[in-house]
């Protein structure tokens, strides 16, 4: 969204997923995302559908642990961008790397 002088206002959300990890891997919902694949433990890549021209587009993200009782903490990354994909890393702050039960993520671009 720009205003008459042409000053960017704010941008829509040009791609998002619901990642399940509580059983086999799988996408609830998505847009612009073709797959995910588990690299290894708490490891992920997610494949766009359709590439951005540059690698400036900017990922949200949030993750979580279905279970109550569960003293993890986690940290998620996002490294290796390129314009068709990325990683997404979770990390258990006081630990490793580990899975969690969802992920979710927004991209931005302008």
């Amino acid at each position: 969204f720009q205003n008459s002088n042409g000053v960017v206002l704010g941008v829509l959300c040009v791609g998002f997923a619901t990642i399940d990890k509580t059983g086999t891997l799988s996408i609830n919902q998505s847009m612009r995302v073709s797959s995910v694949t588990d690299i290894e433990t708490g490891k992920y890549t997610v494949n766009l559908s359709t590439a951005f021209p540059d690698t400036h587009y900017t990922v949200v993200t949030g993750s979580g642990l279905s279970s109550t009782s569960s003293t993890a903490t986690t940290a998620t990354d996002i490294r290796n961008k390129a314009t068709g994909s990325f990683n997404m890393y979770h990390e258990d702050v006081d630990a490793a790397f580990i899975d969690v039960d969802y992920s979710m993520f927004a991209i931005y671009d302008l």
